[in-house]
């Protein structure tokens, strides 16, 4: 995997899911976030990810950061982003 993307999953949803499982096939998932840290530990363990529940314990040097979090959650999960230096994508379930 010399070409392989750095990437940090916030929010672990059934988006995060698709896309964490798929993704990790032949890229390092980093980090994956969430509120309820079960839940990140279930995502983390199916992508190799580690499992964190606290904004400051965000990577700060993956290449994507995915906003897996419900439309309604993406103001105020983006405002307590610290600074990265990857880019921030946001995905949509619909």
């Amino acid at each position: 995997m010399d070409n392989a993307l750095h990437i940090t999953l916030i929010g672990s949803g059934n988006v995060a899911w698709h896309l964490g499982s798929t993704l990790a096939v032949n890229h390092t998932v980093d980090a994956v976030w969430s509120r309820r840290i079960e839940h990140a530990r279930h995502l983390a363990a199916l992508t190799g990810g580690t499992a964190i529940d606290s904004m400051a314990q965000l990577p700060t040097n993956s290449d994507f950061y995915i906003l897996a979090v419900s439309d309604d959650a993406i103001a105020t999960v983006a405002k307590s982003l610290p600074p990265l230096s990857g880019l921030v994508v946001h995905t949509s379930g619909s």
